[in-house]
């Protein structure tokens, strides 16, 4: 299970999409499973508060996936658009 630890504060400083990064070379270098992180956009318009409960989402679905579907392989696919709303 990933325990890492999370601050608003970090978070806000590495913004999300780098955060899901260090997160997947955790999950690599582990060697539990290959992730896979593609990005498209930018995650500077997310609100902090955003970022955190998408973060903590994100961790979640890892944590079941490592603990319930045997996977060898995942993929993460994070994506801001302009305009959206």
């Amino acid at each position: 299970m990933l325990t890492a630890k999370l601050s608003s504060k970090k978070l806000g400083e590495n913004g999300l999409f780098k955060t899901i990064e260090t997160l997947r070379d955790q999950i690599n270098d582990s060697g539990q499973l290959k992730v896979k992180v593609t990005t498209y956009g930018s995650d500077e318009k997310l609100v902090n508060l955003n970022q955190l409960s998408i973060y903590r989402v994100i961790q979640e679905l890892v944590n079941n996936i490592l603990k319930h579907a045997h996977a060898i392989e995942i993929e993460i696919q994070l994506n801001t658009f302009e305009n959206l709303f």
